[in-house]
C-alpha cells in the first residue's frame, strides 16, 4: 500500500522547517518534490517521505538539500502508544546528542543516527530527518555477514557504554553535586526510558506476539517427535505477559547490569555505508520508539537473531557476543569510566537468565525473515484479522523456517528456557 502525501507537507512546510533548522528567517523555497519511501520493508511502525528541496538562503545563493519527514503513525498493527513520539523525540533532542559528545571528547567522530532537523505535533507528531544517503548511507537488503556485524556490533558497543557512563554520572551528581564537575549532560537521564516491548500500553502489540506463540504451538502439536516442546511451549504461551515483563524489567544494582537499549534492533531500523569493496564500514540507527533502560540482552538477542544472517547467527555466536563485551570494555576505558566493569560472566548471566527474549524472536518474529515480498501482503501479515492469522499460519509452516527453528528448540530445551 502507497502513503499519499498529504497537503499540508506543502512550501509553507518547508519553509518552517528549513528557516528552523538553518536560523535563516529569510530562506526561501523554490522548488521541492516529495514521494513516499519506496522500501515497504522500511521502518514499518511509521509512515516515511522523502523529500528532495530547492531554496535561497539569505545572500541569495541557491541550495539543495534532501530530507526524511517521519509521521510517527503506525502503518498497521500499533507496536507503539502515546509515549512513543515523546521517547524518540527525546532521543533525538537530548539523549543521542549526550551519548556522541561523550564519546567524542577525544577526538572520535561517533554518530549513532541522523540528525535532527525539525519536529512538531501538529498536525501529526512528525520529525524531520537529514536524508543520510546524501553522504553514502543506505538500507541494505537483508541480514548481514560477519564483517557487517560485527561493525554494527561495535557502534551498539559504544552506544551502551556510553549510557552506562552517563547513568553513574548522573548518579554521581544527584548525590555528589559539590563534588563532581562533569555536568554536561543536559537530557533526560537513561534510566527515564521505559517504553520497551513489553511497558507499552497499547496491548495490539502483545496480543499479536502472543496469538503468534499460540499459532506455533498449534503447527508444533503435528511435528512429530516434539511432544515434550510442545507441552513446554503452550505452558509458556501461557504465562508470555509474565516472562515478558520480567525480561523488561531494569536489573536492581545488586542484580545485573544495565544499558540503554534501542529496543527495536533490527536491520530494518538501521542505514549503512559501504566501502569501496561493499563491506559496512558505518551504520547509524533510526527509529528510538522503543528504547529501554534495561538489560543488554534486549539488543543482542536482536542483534543475533535481526540483524545478523543465520549463518553468522548459527556458527559465530559465540564470537559475536565476546566481540560485543571486548568493544563495551573498550568503550568504557576510552571514555574513562572509573568503576569496574561488568565482567563476562555477569554478560552470560543476563543471556541466560532472559532467554525467554530469544525464544520470543525466534517463533514470534523470526517467520516474518522468511517472508517473501513478492507473495505474500506484508502489512497483512502483521494484522491480527482472519486473514492475518491465516498468512502467518502459513509462515509457521514454511520448510526454511522449520528447518531454522528445528535447530534451536533442542538448545532451548537444553537451556532450560522451555519448561
Amino acid at each position: 500500500m502507497t502513503s499519499s502525501v498529504p497537503e499540508w507537507i506543502n512550501e509553507s512546510f518547508f519553509e518552517k522547517v528549513l528557516r528552523t533548522s538553518n536560523g535563516d528567517k529569510n530562506l526561501n523555497i523554490s522548488e521541492f518534490n516529495v514521494a513516499p519511501s519506496n522500501n515497504s520493508q522500511e521502518h514499518y511502525a511509521s509512515t516515511i517521505f522523502k523529500a528532495t528541496v530547492k531554496y535561497a538562503n539569505k545572500f541569495n545563493c541557491e541550495e539543495v538539500t534532501k530530507l526524511l519527514i517521519k509521521l510517527v503513525v503506525p502503518k498497521a498493527i500499533a507496536f507503539s502508544d502515546e509515549n512513543s513520539f515523546d521517547t524518540e523525540l527525546n532521543m533525538y533532542l537530548s539523549t543521542l546528542p549526550d551519548l556522541q559528545r561523550l564519546l567524542n571528547q577525544n577526538g572520535e567522530n561517533v554518530q549513532f543516527a541522523p540528525k535532527l532537523l525539525y519536529s512538531s505535533k501538529d498536525p501529526v507528531p512528525l520529525l524531520v530527518l537529514e536524508d543520510v544517503t546524501m553522504n553514502g548511507y543506505d538500507n541494505t537488503t537483508g541480514p548481514l555477514d560477519l564483517f557487517g556485524i560485527k561493525c554494527v556490533t561495535s557502534k551498539l558497543a559504544k552506544f551502551h557504554a556510553a549510557s552506562i557512563y552517563i547513568d553513574r554520572d548522573v548518579m554521581i551528581q544527584n548525590y555528589h553535586t559539590h563534588l563532581y564537575s562533569f555536568s554536561h549532560f543536559k537530557g533526560k537521564e537513561v534510566s527515564y526510558y521505559k517504553n520497551g516491548l513489553f511497558n507499552l500500553k497499547s496491548r495490539d502489540g502483545l496480543n499479536f506476539m502472543k496469538n503468534n506463540m499460540y499459532l506455533f504451538v498449534d503447527e508444533l502439536k503435528s511435528w512429530r517427535g516434539y511432544d515434550e516442546c510442545t507441552d513446554k511451549m503452550k505452558n509458556i504461551a501461557k504465562k508470555f505477559e509474565e516472562l515478558g515483563e520480567k525480561v523488561y524489567q531494569a536489573n536492581p544494582s545488586a542484580d545485573g547490569f544495565n544499558v540503554l537499549n534501542h529496543g527495536d534492533f533490527c536491520y530494518n531500523n538501521m542505514l549503512f555505508k559501504k566501502d569501496d569493496d561493499g563491506k559496512v564500514c558505518d551504520v547509524l540507527f533510526v527509529d528510538y520508539q522503543m528504547t529501554k533502560w534495561g538489560s543488554p540482552c534486549i539488543d543482542l538477542y536482536y542483534l543475533l537473531h535481526l540483524v545478523a544472517s543465520r549463518e553468522v547467527s548459527e556458527n559465530h555466536r559465540d564470537e559475536i557476543i565476546s566481540y560485543y563485551y571486548e568493544e563495551l570494555v573498550k568503550s568504557l576505558k576510552d571514555i574513562g569510566y572509573m568503576t569496574k566493569p561488568p565482567n563476562m560472566l555477569d554478560l552470560n548471566v543476563e543471556l541466560l537468565k532472559n532467554g525467554f527474549l530469544e525464544v520470543l524472536i525466534a517463533v514470534c518474529f523470526m517467520p516474518f525473515m522468511f517472508m517473501d515480498p513478492k507473495i505474500h501482503d506484508t502489512e497483512l501479515a502483521f494484522e491480527n484479522g482472519i486473514e492475518g492469522l491465516l498468512l502467518r499460519q502459513d509462515l509457521y509452516r514454511n520448510p526454511e523456517f522449520k528447518t531454522f527453528i528445528k535447530k534451536l528448540l533442542p538448545k532451548f530445551l537444553h537451556k532450560g528456557l522451555l519448561f
